[in-house]
């Protein structure tokens, strides 16, 4: 299925069809962004692993708190380690997934080394994800319809901080810029997106390719409309 280009408008239609279009064309690709996601939590799971060795016979054995384990320094120092590198292995796999499905929109091979790149993404995904998160949350404090009309303003900002390389306020205007006079198309096209990733989530083996899906369509609509 060939999908026409056309920067001014998008098909709901096309961009959900897009990911599965995708996956039949380069399925070696799609699974392999989906799998490398273990290799950016590798030090997570080493740690995790260290942290249960130390404290196998209390976990295993005995009754326990939590906060009881964490009066031990050694304890609270591999916590608070798992927790930092996991936060960046999240930030990171999103750099690597994000710019992959870039990759594969514009028809290009995905190399082992992309696995490494653009880690001067991380922190300004970080930044703009804390402000985001924020501003969703005010929104729906203001009674839930501001929340999603700033969500659907600025969810395409992640795009331009891993594809364009731009700053954390500069991805929010480039967002709102390319998404005005498209809210209620991009409302219906979230809403349609989330039931179908929910309905996908009930089969264990297509699970794993949920994100992977849900990435590759935001890009599909994030190219066609900026």
């Amino acid at each position: 299925m060939n999908f026409p280009h056309n920067k001014s408008v998008f098909s709901i239609k096309e961009a959900l069809a897009y990911p599965f279009v995708t996956f039949y064309n380069r399925p070696l690709a799609v699974l392999g962004i989906t799998l490398s996601a273990f290799i950016y939590f590798i030090p997570t799971f080493i740690l995790a692993g260290i942290f249960f060795l130390l404290n196998r016979d209390t976990l295993l054995y005995s009754n326990f708190t939590f906060t009881n384990l964490l009066y031990n320094k050694i304890n609270l120092i591999l916590v608070i380690a798992i927790l930092l590198i996991g936060i960046i292995g999240v930030l990171w796999y999103r750099v690597f997934l994000i710019s992959s499905a870039v990759k594969l929109y514009n028809k290009k091979e995905i190399e082992f080394s992309d696995l490494f790149e653009k880690s001067d993404s991380i922190l300004k995904l970080l930044g703009y994800y804390i402000l985001f998160g924020l501003l969703f949350a005010l929104g729906l404090v203001l009674l839930v319809i501001p929340g999603i009309y700033w969500y659907i303003t600025y969810v395409f900002g992640e795009f331009f901080i891993v594809d364009k390389g731009a700053d954390v306020f500069e991805a929010f205007t480039k967002s709102a810029k390319i998404t005005s006079g498209l809210k209620l198309k991009l409302f219906g096209y979230f809403i349609l997106l989330t039931i179908l990733v929910s309905l996908l989530s009930l089969v264990p083996i297509v699970a794993i390719l949920i994100e992977p899906i849900r990435i590759i369509s935001k890009v599909y609509v994030y190219k066609k409309i900026s």
